[in-house]
């Protein structure tokens, strides 16, 4: 199961705790957006799996960096046309092992998530004071 939870004071901050750990996000740039940190967790997702193919194949890397980037669409109701772009210095492919990579690292649950327009269903509750 994962769970993350956000507080704020009313600014443009918010708080947020996860299962693991806490980190900031603001709306206003002092911290990390929401729309950075959504990125941030496909660039996560996928790059586990990036790790993984790379060790599978036994394709040579000290490193590899996985970067996502987007827009808002003109009515700023969701981030349009996600761009993904993977970068695994010195390392050696062929049209093959780049589509293969590709196919396996689908396997990503944040990528599913996002392509497979889940429904996320919203809901208001009360609080006891």
């Amino acid at each position: 199961m994962f769970e993350a939870t956000i507080t704020s004071k009313g600014d443009d901050k918010y708080h947020a705790t996860t299962r693991h750990s806490q980190f900031e996000l603001a709306s206003d740039g002092s911290a990390s957006k929401p729309g950075d940190a959504l990125l941030a967790s496909l660039c996560a997702c996928l790059g586990h799996y990036v790790g993984d193919f790379l060790k599978q194949e036994k394709i040579a890397f000290s490193e590899y960096s996985v970067r996502a980037d987007s827009d808002l669409t003109q009515d700023q109701s969701r981030l349009a046309d996600i761009r993904v772009a993977i970068e695994v210095p010195g390392a050696r492919w062929n049209d093959a092992a780049k589509s293969a990579m590709l196919k396996f690292i689908r396997k990503c649950y944040i990528y599913g998530t996002l392509t497979a327009n889940s429904p996320i269903h919203l809901s208001v509750v009360a609080s006891p004071k």
